[in-house]
């Protein structure tokens, strides 16, 4: 397979996540559920769209993801995609997605894909979703979502019939913790889940899952969505992790196979400082 061929595979299903994946956050607008068959995809067109838009940022690469399914599957008519907000001369934000859906409603979407470790402090506070970058959380991401990024198109539309914040993700959890705490409202109950390490625990992990477990794949930026099709043995998992930490400390995205070659996890590893 050719990596032009390579890179479009990847192209749809990210696209077909990025659309039908279960939200992170509950949604709103309950009457649309967004599903989509990847025989929908112009493959060829997705590589251009994407080709003509290269991002090595996770979030930006999940916007033009939505932006071509917005335009090219969907074909809803958009009224302004990233559009600026200004308060006299200065700028107080920007606006994703104007469009009008299939049934004439005027439609806001704030558009993001988030990553969150659940973290119980030992100091029995309460417990946060730290994101791999620590000065983000969803807490945080709710608050300013709900308090200023929604509310902002009221500043140029007066009459927009939804406003939506359309977010993906997926919440790790440690596997020490003990009980699953109730979350935020706003988190939808079927997100998706996945496991975060230090560093120090991927040697017990790997044994625990040694027997189910056969292959790994990293999954490195803007490619967070999905897997790459390029497997490693599980039983290079510790020396791979020792390996990576030597030369950095930017966490590590993992996806776990079994020996059907089905994935059966999602791991995030971070060094053994974090969060500090």
């Amino acid at each position: 397979m050719s990596a032009n061929e390579t890179a479009a595979n990847q192209f749809v299903r990210d696209l077909v996540w990025a659309a039908s994946s279960p939200p992170l956050l509950r949604p709103d607008d309950t009457a649309f559920i967004p599903t989509l068959d990847p025989a929908a995809i112009d493959r060829e067109k997705l590589a251009a769209f994407l080709g003509e838009r290269p991002e090595r940022r996770v979030g930006h690469y999940f916007e033009n993801l939505i932006h071509f399914w917005l335009e090219h599957i969907r074909r809803v008519e958009i009224l302004a995609h990233r559009q600026q907000v200004w308060d006299g001369d200065r700028t107080v934000g920007e606006l994703d997605f104007i469009f009008r859906d299939e049934t004439g409603r005027l439609t806001h979407w704030e558009v993001a894909i988030k990553f969150y470790f659940l973290t119980k402090p030992s100091d029995g506070t309460q417990p946060q979703y730290l994101g791999p970058n620590t000065a983000d959380s969803l807490e945080r991401k709710i608050a300013r979502m709900n308090d200023h990024q929604l509310p902002l198109s009221s500043r140029i539309y007066d009459n927009i019939d939804v406003r939506q914040a359309f977010v993906k993700g997926r919440i790790y959890h440690h596997p020490n913790s003990t009980g699953q705490p109730a979350g935020p409202a706003a988190l939808d109950p079927d997100h998706l889940r996945g496991v975060w390490l230090h560093q120090d625990d991927v040697a017990s992990f790997a044994e625990t899952h040694r027997l189910e477990a056969r292959n790994f794949a990293v999954l490195k930026k803007p490619f967070w969505l999905t897997p790459a099709v390029d497997r490693i043995a599980i039983d290079e998992l510790e020396k791979f992790v020792e390996t990576h930490f030597r030369e950095s400390s930017n966490a590590l995205h993992l996806a776990v196979f079994d020996r059907t070659d089905k994935e059966i996890l999602r791991i995030f590893v971070v060094s053994n400082a974090w969060p500090a």
